[in-house]
C-alpha cells in the first residue's frame, strides 16, 4: 500500500511554520486530554491538536474498518494492534483531510 501521506508536494490548509516537526508529511499517532478533559488518541500537523475520535464520529474514517471506540481510548494499543495497514490507512486519510 503506498503511502501517499509521505508525498513532498503536500502542503496543508492548515498553518504550519516552514520548520515544523510536524508537517503533513509526518503524522504521529499520540494520546491527548481535550480542552473538556476528554482522552482521545490524536495526531498533530504543525502546532494544531487533531482529535481522532472527533473525526471518526464524524465519518472522516468511513471505509477504514475501525471499531467505534477506537479513537475514544487513553492507550494507542488497539489502534496499533491493527497493523502497519491500518496505520497507512488513516495517515493517508488524514492527510487527504487536511491537504
Amino acid at each position: 500500500m503506498p503511502i501517499s501521506a509521505n508525498d513532498p508536494t503536500r502542503k496543508s490548509w492548515l498553518d504550519v511554520p516552514v520548520n515544523s516537526d510536524f508537517p503533513i508529511q509526518n503524522i504521529p499517532f499520540g494520546v491527548f486530554i481535550t480542552k473538556d478533559d476528554v482522552v482521545t488518541i490524536g495526531t498533530r500537523i504543525g502546532d494544531f491538536a487533531i482529535d481522532m475520535g472527533a473525526l471518526q464520529q464524524l465519518g472522516y474514517f468511513e471505509g477504514i474498518e475501525l471499531t467505534d471506540d477506537m479513537f475514544m481510548q487513553d492507550t494507542l494499543n488497539d489502534f496499533i494492534s491493527d497493523g502497519k495497514k491500518t496505520w497507512r490507512l488513516v495517515r493517508n486519510r488524514l492527510s487527504d483531510i487536511f491537504d
